[in-house]
């Protein structure tokens, strides 16, 4: 729909909406129909929105578990450890980089992670390529 067909509708439904005159009739608000027209669309882009935000955290988690299997846990690793890793990675899933940013783990355990993400690629294939992200975060959180 053009741009200006869309205002003019919407200018003619807040006239409606408002019970205002329209060619010397008095017309009654609508505002069920005109709340239907604007509120649907949003509702719609909000589901699918949320659908990707789904998916892409179950990808993140899919990498975090593949990763978790090369893991070698240091001796230091403490309970309740919790670290963000970013990766940088090409098609078809070989990481290029890893780095540990917040970690409440030590220089030896951040270390192991690190090598733990090289030691895993090529990493999972997303399962739509759309969720495919070169530059990625997740959390490492092992199970104790």
């Amino acid at each position: 729909m053009k741009p200006y067909l869309k205002l003019l509708g919407l200018a003619a439904s807040a006239f409606i909406l408002m019970g205002c005159s329209f060619n010397g009739e008095v017309v009654e608000p609508v505002e069920e129909v005109v709340i239907i027209k604007e509120i649907e669309p949003k509702q719609k882009r909000a589901a699918y929105a949320q659908a990707e935000i789904k998916k892409r955290e179950e990808y993140k988690d899919t990498i975090a578990q593949h990763v978790m299997r090369y893991w070698r846990r240091p001796s230091s690793a403490v309970e309740g450890l919790s670290c963000t890793v970013k990766i940088k990675q090409v098609k078809g899933g070989k990481v290029v980089s890893a780095k540990v940013g917040i970690c409440n783990g030590d220089r030896v355990v951040q270390r192991s992670i690190e090598h733990a993400v090289l030691r895993a690629s090529p990493l999972p294939s997303p399962p739509d390529p759309e969720l495919f992200d070169r530059n990625l975060i997740f959390t490492f959180k092992p199970r104790d």
